[in-house]
This record gives structure tokens, C-alpha cells and sequence, in this order.
């Protein structure tokens, strides 16, 4: 005798027999068939999935997050105990078994493992990744922070960076905030360090080093003019 059922209904604990890849014992209204066709349905003589496809093939379709199934010759082979595919097994970074993704790199929450997670929608992949890997934000796999001051890397808007070990402000090196400490050419005449500082910059120095007492590139002297009772040469004309 078949057992009464529902039109509409699905009997997801029918065994597959035979050939069949799939059997949800579905009852249209005047007989049982395999399962109704469409997302995630068995097709009426149960010979597979529909071809808008299922949680459990491996490709992520309409709302799925995400899809990690396996189907080999056909048949899917990463199932639950009454033969149903599956999307996944879960676990960190990977999908679970009604493909939506378990805790994972992306989902705004900073695991054990992870340096940082901002749960940023990358447009390429469809999907959320730890950070944007812009200045300041979190890297893409959630290992830390892609580009900051004192990360050794000099990056856009920032003057220098030793990194943050050597980002002192100690002479002709960095600061903490990656700005240029004292050095010779900033214009600022430091006592144990220059004679003299024209400020010229950090390309040219300390001054022209040219004659009639000017300072020296190296911010280490300062040239003589007529009157300084030693004879300098050349003399201008």
C-alpha cells in the first residue's frame, strides 16, 4: 500500500534504488515521481538534479553564498546520511551544508587566527574578503594589515619608513608618523650635527657649497668671502 502524501510534498528520506541518482518521492497530484525539477530538485524520473542546478554541485548558483559539493560522472558524491548533496562539511573558511558559508575570512568577525577582519565586499570574486588591502585597511586573507606606517614600505603620503623599529626621528632618518626627522637641508641648523643649514632640501642639501658664505651641501662648512682674512680661490670676478 503507498503511504498518503500531500500533493506538493517531498519525501527527502526516500532511498535511491538501481540507476538513480536521486529520489525525493515526490507526489504531483496523481502520482509519486522523483522530485519536481527546479533549484535543488531531483527531475521526475530521478536521473539527476535540475540543470539550474543544486546546493551540492559545486557551483555556487542564485543565493547559494557559497558551493563546495563534489559530483563525479554525474552523481554527487559529498552527501548526508539520507543521500541528500550537500554544499559542505563547514569548518573555518569553508561552506556548509546548506551552502552558506560557515565563520570565515570576510564575515566582520575577527577569529583566534585571524590579525584583523573588516568584511569587505570584493566586486571580482562576489563575495567578502577581509579588508581592500588600501592604506591603513586590513589584507585581503585576514593575516594583517596591508600598508601602514612603520611597515619598513615607504607608501603614497608618507615621507619615509625604516619601519617601526627604526622610525626614531633620530638625524637624517624617520619618525614615527613617517615624516622626515632633522636633516641636513631642512633649513633648521642642527648644532651637534651641522655648521651650517641653507635649507635646500633633501636632494640638495645644506646650500650650493658656492663662494661668498654659503654652506656646503653636506652641511659641514661654509665657504669664505673677501674679507675673512684667508685667501680663497678662485676669486669671483
Amino acid at each position: 500500500m503507498h503511504e498518503r502524501v500531500h500533493v506538493g510534498t517531498s519525501l527527502r528520506r526516500r532511498h535511491r534504488n538501481g540507476n538513480e541518482v536521486c529520489d525525493e518521492g515526490y507526489y504531483d497530484g496523481t502520482k509519486t515521481t522523483g522530485g519536481p525539477g527546479g533549484y535543488n530538485h531531483c527531475l521526475a524520473d530521478c536521473s539527476g538534479y535540475a540543470s539550474v542546478g543544486f546546493c551540492g554541485d559545486g557551483i555556487k548558483n542564485g543565493t547559494e553564498e557559497c558551493d563546495e559539493g563534489v559530483v563525479e560522472s554525474g552523481r554527487p558524491t559529498l552527501v548526508d546520511a539520507d543521500g541528500k548533496p550537500i554544499g559542505g562539511n563547514g569548518g573555518y573558511n569553508h561552506c556548509k551544508a546548506d551552502c552558506t558559508w560557515d565563520v570565515y575570512c570576510g564575515d566582520g568577525v575577527k577569529q583566534d587566527d585571524e590579525a584583523c577582519d573588516e568584511a569587505f565586499f570584493d566586486v571580482s570574486l562576489g563575495r567578502n574578503v577581509g579588508g581592500s588591502e588600501r592604506y591603513g585597511a586590513c589584507k585581503a586573507d585576514c593575516s594583517g594589515i596591508a600598508h601602514y606606517c612603520g611597515d619598513g614600505t615607504k607608501d603614497p603620503g608618507e615621507d619615509c619608513d625604516l619601519g617601526a623599529d627604526k622610525n626614531t626621528g633620530a638625524y637624517g632618518g624617520c619618525t614615527a608618523d613617517c615624516k622626515y626627522g632633522p636633516y641636513c637641508g631642512d633649513g633648521v641648523k642642527q648644532d651637534d650635527k651641522e655648521v651650517c643649514d641653507d635649507g635646500l632640501g633633501k636632494i640638495m642639501g645644506g646650500g650650493t657649497g658656492a663662494y661668498g658664505g654659503h654652506c656646503a651641501k653636506d652641511c659641514k662648512s661654509i665657504t669664505g668671502v673677501c674679507g675673512d682674512g684667508t685667501v680663497n680661490s678662485p676669486i669671483p670676478p
